[in-house]
């Protein structure tokens, strides 16, 4: 029975970094960086098509909230107290 996580191995054995295996390490260092600008650029366009938009929808909601509470206490000012008439 051989060592967990030991050399099966009688000598050791060093890697090389060959020209083949640099560019392939390369190669996948570039699909990362391409991955990534893509998922930010994703996040982006949600913000600006999905995100944003609701957001001023939610304002714009408010501010037709206020204008009515707003009016609601004009009316309420102007409006004569029946206690203060007894």
């Amino acid at each position: 029975m051989s060592d967990i996580g030991g050399s099966s191995y009688p000598i050791e054995i060093r890697s090389k970094e060959t020209k083949q295996s640099t560019l392939l390490w390369i190669q996948t260092k570039k699909q990362e960086r391409i991955s990534q600008i893509n998922h930010f650029t994703q996040a982006i366009q949600d913000l600006l098509k999905g995100k944003i938009p609701e957001i001023e929808r939610q304002i714009l909601h408010a501010q037709q909230e206020l204008q009515q509470l707003e009016a609601h206490e004009k009316t309420i000012i102007a409006s004569i107290d029946i206690e203060e008439i007894k």
